[in-house]
């Protein structure tokens, strides 16, 4: 405009970014992004570990309280190892046995009762109940409260399926859950097994080097007929019966220190879906077994019988492993 000076007009100018500016400035955003996401990522697994290890520290006390009150631990199991039959109604674990010590009294009456009334024990009402303290939020198939149908159940929702899985397992011991000179599982080498009632001064290895529970990976059984991740839809519906809670039997709640964590070995037993994170060998009745398994970088959490939780990496030497899941094997004692 007359009268400007070209001094205001350079001034003008120069108070504006240009473009080669701002798609500098953009590409720098996007790489102080992208160093972060990393970080963001590590610090939301480190406090997935953090609430895993302290669901650990729970079922740790619940046992502990459970001893005091009864004088041992809980059985690993109902009855044996085998294919149980549905005139044995009872195919409970010691999940239901620690109910009221986790603050579930009332799911374990309604359990009592159902049994008192000659129900069986994966039609409890209210089964299907996800209960925090035996879930890991790394797990993306946690919680687990649909099955597969089956004779008596249509599947596809919680109140017609076997009830809550989670992701907390004991340890029976040191191998398979029934070699052929143990077929029904009753005496393994570890704190719980078919019918076991372990009492404190049995731990003859010392509870601190004595392995309680650690976790596994869930896998979502596939519903016949309904589309699966992945746009698939299956014409033959399958189980995955590890960590199931209100119907166990071949040791689904479970697991040996025979393999270490994250073990690429499959894991063996009758009912289980092959997947990359928790590998399996199904339609196996003999040499069942189940491994520790997570989603968090370089191992597992596994929880003492004096009650401390520790992060046992992949990597730990195969025999100390192993000496970890007895209880009365005469091992030294072993560092944490």
């Amino acid at each position: 405009m007359p009268g400007d000076s070209p001094k205001s007009n350079i001034q003008g100018r120069q108070s504006a970014f240009t473009l080669v500016e701002l798609l500098v400035v953009i590409t720098i955003i996007g790489i102080l992004i992208a160093l972060l996401l990393p970080a963001v990522q590590s610090a939301r697994e480190a406090a997935r570990r953090m609430q895993c290890m302290n669901n650990l520290k729970q079922l740790g006390l619940a046992m502990h309280n459970h001893h005091a009150a009864h004088g041992a631990f809980p059985y690993g199991q109902n009855y044996k190892l085998g294919i149980l039959s549905n005139s044995q109604k009872d195919r409970s674990c010691w999940f239901q046995q620690i109910l009221p010590y986790v603050e579930q009294t009332s799911l374990f009456e309604a359990y009592t009762k159902h049994l008192a009334d000659g129900g069986t024990v994966w039609w409890t009402p209210g089964r299907w109940t996800a209960i925090s303290t035996f879930m890991c939020p790394s797990d993306p198939a946690s919680p687990k409260v649909v099955t597969a149908g089956w004779s008596e159940s249509p599947g596809g929702e919680p109140e017609n399926s076997q009830g809550f899985s989670g992701n907390l397992v004991v340890c029976s011991g040191s191998t398979v859950f029934n070699p052929s000179d143990d077929p029904d599982g009753k005496q393994c080498n570890g704190l719980f097994y078919a019918e076991s009632a372990t009492r404190i001064e049995d731990i003859r290895d010392g509870s601190s080097n004595t392995i309680m529970a650690g976790e596994l990976v869930l896998v979502p059984d596939i519903m016949a007929g309904i589309a699966q991740p992945g746009g698939d839809v299956s014409g033959q519906q399958q189980h995955d019966n590890r960590g199931r809670y209100w119907n166990v039997h071949q040791g689904t709640t479970l697991f040996s220190t025979l393999y270490p964590p994250n073990s690429t070995v499959g894991d063996r037993g009758t009912w289980c879906i092959a997947r990359p994170q928790a590998p399996c060998q199904t339609k196996a009745a003999d040499n069942l077994n189940n491994s520790l398994r997570s989603y968090h970088p370089g191992g597992v959490n596994a929880a003492m019988a004096d009650g401390s939780v520790h992060f046992l990496s992949e990597s730990i030497d195969a025999a100390v492993y192993r000496a970890l899941g007895t209880r009365a094997n005469g091992e030294p004692p072993l560092p944490f």
